[in-house]
């Protein structure tokens, strides 16, 4: 038991507890969109229990006691004794948001009480007892179509009486649990009276200070039935409790032989001396930097994942033993057969790059399942009507990629919902169905993943757009610009076609921060519209951050490499028509445009003279073009990446580095970082 990390516990507990949240949302939105079907009923039903027993054994008291009260109303729906009504969703999902801040206070650290705490077990205690009220008046004008007894009134008016006892096994506090918060939660059920038993102490010299000696009996007065009881001590039962519920006073018939007894009433539970020897975690906050860390780097696997790389450690085990045999062997070596097992080896390492590459990869679910409450909630807020549809969300990205691209996610759709959809009226007009719809389609196209926001609303007003590009000054009135480009001035910073400010859109910030944190990942956005028919957003993105698809390219006598994804195209110097334009510095004349240049050997001040680069490549940042410099290109390959942070220090200019094939290291380049000087004499070059 030396060994027990209370702490580790703890964090496996919030994890466990963030997916069970995710559960009880997915569940509570299907129940609000009219599904009532038993199974969905216990499911939800068994996502708020784990959360209730989880916090409560490891005392995380405001989690359990609002999970206990939605526990609740959940059981009374599933039980058959409601029905599920939308004004009970909507006070489930407020609550189960006030959930989700507890979670992250506790993970933070912060123990004090959420300000609508109070409030919403107020609403759930109420919203359980009109369900009560009227039940009974129901059941009330069934009974006076038939006769019925004094005797069966009384016994259906009154409650009854039930007695807990419960000696938990000696190492209960050891291993994380509180008997006193089950106690407590017995205690939630109704009107009770409790008992304190100190027993079977043993002598001085045996007395072991982390062992229970405590027992407890708890007269309950409570319509709670043993089921709901059993359910409190079902996280301990299992281990060597002892766990009697009985209508019988064990004062009649008495089970043990107390040494002390205190009683204990429920008023005066928390400022008991059991209380204040087993200090919750509320009175011993967890480290938030030691918590923080630990949600950002754990990540579930599969047992098959984990199958397929003991399997690969065999094969790779095995080649090795063979590869040993030709360096321990003094006769000639086979050079076809030694050439045959270092091929095998090659094939072993490249599948277990692959596979270790497959234990960081996350379903895109994971990011679509939290777009069903938001869509919900807009919807009601914008008065539109909305129909969210996904596909392909099962398609996997590395677990890095995929937590960056939330935000930028949610943006997008935000967007959708408030510019693109119309309501219902409009649509009528329009000759569409009342309710539009919003696809996130997520499939693998040429080792990228590419996701897209497909709406069937109004599409980009043009004409709107160029307008108010005018008006804020992103172009002139003079410029001319293709379909392509109008769309593209979205993602211009400041700019928005809202005509007033609300908490949904219309500060201008957001649309251009997407595209910078997309291109942050090496990735791409893409707009294409038809108006009146509607708009499509589609973003594509590496698999992965830790291997990159790389351009190497020769600067004097150094070796750099290029992202692959930011490449527009490779030209000779000559074909460029590079010019040197005063106050703006050198540019390239590139398909009827002039884009800026940089040379990296003047950039890097690499030994020879800036002007030897012989080809030009072309790179997309920001959406802008540039032209980068360079002397050769050497070839594509994979290349593993390294940070510089980890091993040295940021550097501007480069994404970070990887080992070459000889041994060698070559830097990768981070166009966006680099450029920046260069973009900015975009509108000066053209």
């Amino acid at each position: 038991m030396e060994d027990f990390d209370l702490d580790n516990l703890k964090e496996i507990f919030l994890q466990e507890c963030g997916e069970n949240l995710d559960t009880l949302e997915n569940g509570l939105l299907r129940m609000g969109d009219g599904e009532s079907d038993a199974d969905l009923l216990n499911e939800v039903f068994r996502a708020a229990h784990s959360i209730k027993g989880g916090a409560a054994t490891l005392g995380f008291s405001s989690l359990a006691e609002l999970t206990h009260h939605m526990e609740t109303l959940l059981d009374e729906m599933r039980s058959g004794k409601r029905n599920v009504h939308e004004e009970d969703v909507e006070i489930l999902l407020s609550s189960l948001d006030v959930l989700r801040e507890i979670l992250d206070m506790s993970i933070a650290g912060d123990n004090t009480e959420h300000a609508q705490f109070r409030p919403l077990e107020k609403k759930l205690k109420d919203s359980v007892a009109a369900g009560a009220a009227e039940d009974k008046a129901s059941d009330s004008e069934s009974e006076s179509d038939s006769p019925a007894t004094e005797e069966q009134t009384v016994e259906e008016d009154g409650e009854g009486t039930l007695y807990v006892q419960f000696k938990p096994y000696n190492e209960i506090m050891i291993r994380g649990n509180d008997p006193m918060l089950l106690v407590r939660e017995v205690q939630m059920l109704g009107d009770s009276e409790t008992k304190l038993s100190i027993e079977d102490v043993p002598e001085w010299s045996e007395l072991n200070p982390t062992h229970s000696y405590m027992s407890w009996t708890v007269e309950l007065h409570s319509d709670a039935s043993e089921t709901d009881i059993r359910e409190i001590f079902e996280w301990v039962e299992e281990f060597d409790c002892d766990l009697t519920i009985s209508k019988v006073d064990p004062d009649a018939a008495p089970v043990t032989t107390p040494v002390e007894e205190v009683a204990v009433s429920q008023e005066s539970t928390s400022d008991s001396p059991a209380v204040a020897s087993n200090a919750t975690p509320d009175d011993q906050p967890l480290k938030a930097a030691a918590k923080k860390k630990a949600a950002d780097t754990t990540i579930r696997i599969s047992t098959d994942k984990i199958d397929d790389l003991i399997n690969l450690v065999g094969e790779l085990v095995i080649t090795q033993s063979m590869l040993s045999r030709f360096s321990a062997s003094e006769s000639q070596v086979d050079i076809e057969e030694f050439q045959e097992r270092m091929a095998q080896q090659e094939r072993n390492i490249r599948e277990l790059q692959e596979s270790v590459m497959r234990v960081r990869m996350l379903p895109l679910s994971f990011a679509f399942n939290r777009l069903p409450r938001l869509v919900r909630d807009l919807s009601k807020k914008l008065e539109k009507k909305i129909e969210l549809v996904t596909e392909g969300a099962g398609t996997e990205l590395d677990k890095t990629v995929l937590e960056s691209i939330m935000d930028p996610l949610v943006h997008l759709v935000r967007n959708s919902l408030d510019h693109g959809l119309e309501g219902p009226e409009e649509r009528a007009e329009a000759g569409k169905p009342p309710t539009g719809k919003l696809l996130l389609r997520a499939s693998h196209q040429g080792g990228a993943v590419v996701i897209e926001i497909v709406d069937d609303g109004r599409g980009i007003n043009r004409e709107r757009v160029k307008n108010k590009a005018i008006e804020s000054g992103v172009i002139s009135a003079d410029d001319k610009l293709s379909d392509q480009e109008i769309d593209n001035l979205i993602f211009a910073p400041g700019f928005s076609t809202a005509d007033e400010v609300t908490d949904v859109s219309g500060r201008g910030v957001g649309m251009d921060v997407v595209r910078r944190n997309i291109a942050d990942l090496n990735g791409q956005v893409e707009i294409s519209s038809t108006p009146g028919k509607g708009t499509v957003i589609s973003i594509r993105l590496p698999l992965t951050l830790a291997i990159l698809d790389g351009q190497v390219v020769r600067v004097a006598n150094q070796e750099f490499i290029l992202p692959i994804l930011a490449i527009v195209e490779t030209i000779e110097i000559e074909h460029a028509n590079v010019a040197t334009v005063p106050d703006t510095g050198e540019v390239c004349r590139f398909r009827g445009e002039y884009l800026p240049v940089v040379r990296l050997r003047q950039l890097l001040e690499l030994p020879g003279d800036p002007i030897d680069g012989k080809l030009v490549v072309i790179v997309e940042s920001h959406g802008k073009l540039i032209g980068i410099v360079i002397d050769d290109v050497i070839g594509q390959q994979q290349v593993v990446i390294k940070t510089l942070e980890q091993n040295y220090k940021a550097v501007p200019g480069f994404a970070g580095a990887t080992i070459m094939s000889d041994g060698s290291v070559a830097l990768i380049l981070d166009p966006p970082s680099f450029a920046t000087e260069a973009i900015q004499k975009i509108p000066e070059a053209a």
